[in-house]
């Protein structure tokens, strides 16, 4: 189910408290790739971060279920993220600078009811 979601919302703890922030998505590699731009004070904290990637939706009978995927992220270069992520994420306006984060899933769970297979 969430190798094939493109949106989920990223959960973790800065030195300002919890921080939620919806975020575009892509799996590759067995790691799960995110695009987020500089100017978001989460950015600072997410490299070696511990954090909980909350993918949600709704199966065929309109039964929600969310996966939450848990792990260290890390911000990585541009040169070392796949082809296929790079080019299917968003594009930001000229000017706003985005950096790729990556997370190594350490746990996969469900909730929420089971997601479709």
């Amino acid at each position: 189910v969430v190798e094939h979601a493109t949106v989920g919302r990223l959960h973790l703890c800065t030195g300002r408290g919890p921080r939620g922030l919806v975020v575009g998505m892509r799996v590759a590699e067995d790691r799960v790739f995110l695009h987020v731009p500089e100017f978001h004070e989460t950015l600072g904290y997410l490299d070696g971060a511990e954090v909980d990637l909350e993918v949600t939706g709704a199966g065929p009978t309109g039964a929600p279920w969310a996966v939450h995927v848990v792990g260290p992220a890390s911000v990585v270069c541009d040169t070392d993220v796949p082809a296929t992520v790079a080019a299917a994420c968003e594009s930001w306006p000229p000017g706003v600078h985005a950096r790729f984060v990556a997370i190594q899933p350490r746990r996969v769970d469900s909730a929420a009811g089971a997601p479709p297979t």
